[in-house]
Protein backbone atom coordinates (compact mmCIF):
# COMPACT_ATOMS: atom_id res chain seq x y z
CA UNK A 1 0.00 0.00 0.00
CA UNK A 2 1.19 3.58 -0.42
CA UNK A 3 -0.54 6.79 0.39
CA UNK A 4 -2.31 9.34 -1.81
CA UNK A 5 0.31 11.69 -1.93
CA UNK A 6 3.09 8.80 -2.83
CA UNK A 7 1.19 7.79 -5.42
CA UNK A 8 0.59 10.90 -7.08
CA UNK A 9 4.74 11.26 -7.72
CA UNK A 10 4.67 8.25 -9.25
CA UNK A 11 1.74 9.87 -12.09
CA UNK A 12 3.71 11.99 -14.01
CA UNK A 13 1.93 13.08 -16.89
CA UNK A 14 4.89 14.42 -19.12
CA UNK A 15 5.83 11.17 -20.35
CA UNK A 16 2.39 9.90 -21.92
CA UNK A 17 1.72 7.18 -18.80
CA UNK A 18 -1.58 6.35 -16.98
CA UNK A 19 -0.42 3.78 -14.38
CA UNK A 20 -3.32 4.75 -12.21
CA UNK A 21 -6.29 2.58 -12.01
CA UNK A 22 -9.31 3.66 -10.40
CA UNK A 23 -12.46 1.72 -9.70
CA UNK A 24 -15.27 3.19 -12.17
CA UNK A 25 -17.99 1.38 -10.22
CA UNK A 26 -21.38 2.68 -8.21
CA UNK A 27 -20.27 2.87 -4.81
CA UNK A 28 -16.34 4.14 -5.11
CA UNK A 29 -16.42 6.93 -3.21
CA UNK A 30 -13.51 9.05 -2.32
CA UNK A 31 -13.94 8.02 1.29
CA UNK A 32 -11.89 5.11 3.22
CA UNK A 33 -9.23 5.68 0.23
CA UNK A 34 -7.16 2.38 -0.47
CA UNK A 35 -4.11 2.78 -2.70
CA UNK A 36 -2.25 -0.64 -3.64
CA UNK A 37 0.89 -0.62 -6.25
CA UNK A 38 2.41 -3.18 -7.71
CA UNK A 39 5.89 -3.45 -9.59
CA UNK A 40 6.13 -3.64 -12.79
CA UNK A 41 8.71 -4.63 -15.88
CA UNK A 42 8.44 -3.31 -19.42
CA UNK A 43 11.03 -4.78 -21.51
CA UNK A 44 12.42 -6.20 -24.99
CA UNK A 45 14.66 -9.22 -25.27
CA UNK A 46 16.48 -9.35 -29.67
CA UNK A 47 16.03 -13.08 -30.08
CA UNK A 48 19.19 -15.13 -30.31
CA UNK A 49 20.03 -15.27 -34.04
CA UNK A 50 21.53 -18.37 -35.55
CA UNK A 51 24.96 -17.57 -36.48
CA UNK A 52 24.74 -19.76 -39.52
CA UNK A 53 21.95 -17.87 -40.87
CA UNK A 54 22.38 -14.76 -43.15
CA UNK A 55 22.13 -11.54 -41.27
CA UNK A 56 18.54 -10.23 -41.00
CA UNK A 57 18.36 -6.20 -41.00
CA UNK A 58 15.15 -5.99 -39.17
CA UNK A 59 15.58 -8.65 -35.91
CA UNK A 60 12.98 -9.78 -33.94
CA UNK A 61 12.37 -8.69 -30.30
CA UNK A 62 10.81 -10.17 -27.43
CA UNK A 63 8.25 -7.26 -25.54
CA UNK A 64 7.39 -8.12 -22.33
CA UNK A 65 5.24 -7.25 -19.23
CA UNK A 66 6.24 -8.72 -16.03
CA UNK A 67 5.77 -8.79 -12.44
CA UNK A 68 8.57 -6.79 -10.83
CA UNK A 69 10.81 -7.84 -7.76
CA UNK A 70 7.86 -8.09 -5.45
CA UNK A 71 7.44 -10.94 -7.48
CA UNK A 72 3.26 -10.46 -8.24
CA UNK A 73 1.21 -13.14 -9.88
CA UNK A 74 -0.41 -11.05 -12.92
CA UNK A 75 -2.57 -13.30 -13.64
CA UNK A 76 -4.89 -12.77 -10.76
CA UNK A 77 -5.46 -9.44 -11.94
CA UNK A 78 -4.53 -8.61 -15.45
CA UNK A 79 -7.00 -9.88 -17.99
CA UNK A 80 -4.98 -8.26 -21.38
CA UNK A 81 -2.53 -6.36 -22.58
CA UNK A 82 -2.36 -5.02 -25.62
CA UNK A 83 1.07 -3.77 -27.15
CA UNK A 84 1.07 -0.83 -29.87
CA UNK A 85 4.17 -0.89 -31.75
CA UNK A 86 4.15 2.46 -33.20
CA UNK A 87 1.74 5.59 -32.85
CA UNK A 88 2.03 5.93 -37.21
CA UNK A 89 1.30 2.49 -37.50
CA UNK A 90 -1.97 1.67 -36.17
CA UNK A 91 -2.53 -1.46 -37.50
CA UNK A 92 0.58 -2.65 -35.43
CA UNK A 93 -1.19 -3.90 -32.37
CA UNK A 94 -0.63 -7.50 -30.36
CA UNK A 95 -2.76 -8.66 -27.76
CA UNK A 96 -1.37 -11.04 -24.71
CA UNK A 97 -4.65 -12.58 -23.43
CA UNK A 98 -2.52 -15.04 -20.97
CA UNK A 99 0.83 -15.06 -19.28
CA UNK A 100 3.35 -14.44 -20.20
CA UNK A 101 2.33 -11.59 -21.39
CA UNK A 102 4.79 -10.77 -24.21
CA UNK A 103 4.10 -10.38 -28.25
CA UNK A 104 7.20 -11.46 -30.77
CA UNK A 105 7.55 -8.93 -33.64
CA UNK A 106 9.72 -6.99 -35.74
CA UNK A 107 11.35 -4.22 -34.51
CA UNK A 108 13.63 -1.72 -36.85
CA UNK A 109 13.24 1.49 -35.40
CA UNK A 110 13.22 3.16 -31.91
CA UNK A 111 9.27 4.45 -31.98
CA UNK A 112 8.23 4.31 -28.53
CA UNK A 113 6.00 1.28 -27.32
CA UNK A 114 2.54 2.26 -26.18
CA UNK A 115 1.49 -0.92 -23.52
CA UNK A 116 -2.19 -1.01 -22.43
CA UNK A 117 -3.21 -3.44 -19.40
CA UNK A 118 -6.86 -4.14 -19.02
CA UNK A 119 -7.61 -5.89 -15.23
CA UNK A 120 -10.05 -8.34 -14.90
CA UNK A 121 -11.80 -6.17 -13.01
CA UNK A 122 -13.95 -4.48 -15.18
CA UNK A 123 -14.71 -1.45 -13.24
CA UNK A 124 -10.43 -0.96 -12.70
CA UNK A 125 -9.61 1.58 -15.45
CA UNK A 126 -7.22 0.26 -18.05
CA UNK A 127 -3.43 1.76 -17.30
CA UNK A 128 -1.42 2.69 -20.33
CA UNK A 129 2.56 2.84 -19.85
CA UNK A 130 5.24 4.20 -22.82
CA UNK A 131 8.24 2.23 -23.30
CA UNK A 132 10.90 3.70 -25.77
CA UNK A 133 13.58 1.35 -26.30
CA UNK A 134 17.01 2.23 -27.06
CA UNK A 135 18.28 -0.96 -27.48
CA UNK A 136 16.51 -1.78 -30.75
CA UNK A 137 18.47 0.83 -32.87
CA UNK A 138 22.01 -1.09 -31.10
CA UNK A 139 20.48 -4.46 -32.03
CA UNK A 140 23.12 -6.91 -30.77
CA UNK A 141 21.90 -10.76 -30.76
CA UNK A 142 20.62 -11.15 -27.24
CA UNK A 143 20.79 -7.60 -26.05
CA UNK A 144 17.68 -6.63 -24.14
CA UNK A 145 16.26 -3.49 -22.21
CA UNK A 146 13.78 -2.81 -19.33
CA UNK A 147 12.12 -0.66 -17.52
CA UNK A 148 11.06 -0.38 -14.04
CA UNK A 149 7.59 0.94 -13.05
CA UNK A 150 4.16 0.92 -11.34
CA UNK A 151 0.81 -0.50 -11.41
CA UNK A 152 -1.39 1.86 -8.84
CA UNK A 153 -4.64 1.07 -7.93
CA UNK A 154 -7.11 3.78 -6.09
CA UNK A 155 -10.28 2.28 -4.26
CA UNK A 156 -10.09 -1.47 -6.07
CA UNK A 157 -12.90 -3.70 -4.92
CA UNK A 158 -12.93 -6.41 -2.15
CA UNK A 159 -12.03 -8.97 -5.01
CA UNK A 160 -9.60 -7.08 -6.64
CA UNK A 161 -7.90 -6.53 -3.68
CA UNK A 162 -7.80 -9.81 -2.51
CA UNK A 163 -6.23 -10.63 -6.08
CA UNK A 164 -3.32 -8.14 -5.49
CA UNK A 165 -2.35 -8.95 -2.12
CA UNK A 166 -2.32 -12.54 -3.23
Amino acid sequence: RMSYTNLMRHQNVVDNCQRVSCNRGIGSSLNGRCVISRDIILGCQMEVCDPDLPYMLEPTWIVYLRSGPDGSDLTKFVRRVSFRMSPKLPLRLHVADTAPFEITEVLGSDFPLEVQVQYIDPRMSPTTYVFRPRAVNEGVSGMSEEMHDKMIFVNPSSAMRMSLQA
